[in-house]
């Protein structure tokens, strides 16, 4: 997925955070975890941290505050196929040597736009770097359909 910069205005954030939520809520369903913890909040070096376990839901504001937050597409389970924000499943082809540990959107806002890139998170165990950390980075077989994940909520209403 090509980095995405769309206007504030133009782009369903609101939508869009619903929707991630209500994929990580199915992803997270055992968990004793509010399911926005697992919308990550990432630093300028791209080391990672989950938010709070009890929630939160002011993500916009900590964008406006120069945060960096990831949100997952998909979260690698132990087999396959991987289960997506979209409803979709996805198999990576295993040659490939793609592995992750979650890919998603990296968001940040910036003079009134929203700057969206493709990365992979990594939590340390399978595949350092540690600490976690978030890579702005190609995502193998998701890049087509995060990127039309992506452009689902982009408005061209001014």
């Amino acid at each position: 997925m090509k980095t995405v910069e769309i206007e504030e205005s133009k782009f369903q954030f609101v939508e869009f955070t619903c929707k991630i939520l209500e994929y990580l809520k199915k992803e997270y369903s055992e968990a004793k975890v509010d399911p926005s913890s697992g919308i990550l909040r990432v630093d300028e070096q791209g080391r990672a941290e989950h938010g709070p376990e009890d929630g939160r839901s002011n993500f916009l504001e900590e964008l406006h505050e120069g945060r960096q937050l990831f949100f997952p597409f998909s979260v690698s389970g132990c087999g396959e196929p991987n289960q997506c924000a979209d409803g979709v499943d996805r198999e990576i082809d295993e040659e490939s040597g793609f592995r992750f540990d979650s890919v998603g959107f990296l968001v940040r806002a910036e003079n009134g736009r929203f700057i969206i890139n493709s990365a992979v998170y990594w939590d340390g165990m399978c595949m350092p770097p540690t600490p976690p950390s978030v890579v702005i980075s190609d995502c193998d077989v998701f890049d087509e359909p995060m990127e039309a994940f992506i452009r689902s909520f982009i408005s061209d209403a001014d």
